[in-house]
């Protein structure tokens, strides 16, 4: 389930369905990225962002509304 408020100040509530991965993929791209220099499979943007909803998670002590800088 994700909650959270809109720009409105509405809170919505949408069910998120996950999509099913193949991590196997995702270390062979990066495999080919540091020996061969292919591009990165994922942006490194979405790699930090990924990081600091991680980080900021774990700064809760209970679940709380963060804000990520664009």
């Amino acid at each position: 389930m994700l909650e959270y408020v809109n720009d409105d100040g509405v809170t919505v509530k949408e069910e998120v369905k996950p999509e099913t991965g193949d991590y196997g993929r995702v270390y062979d791209a990066l495999y080919q990225t540091l020996t061969v220099g292919t591009p990165n499979y994922v942006k490194e943007s979405e790699v930090l962002t990924n990081l600091e909803i991680l980080e900021r998670a774990f700064e809760q002590a209970t679940p709380a509304t963060i804000t990520l800088a664009k």
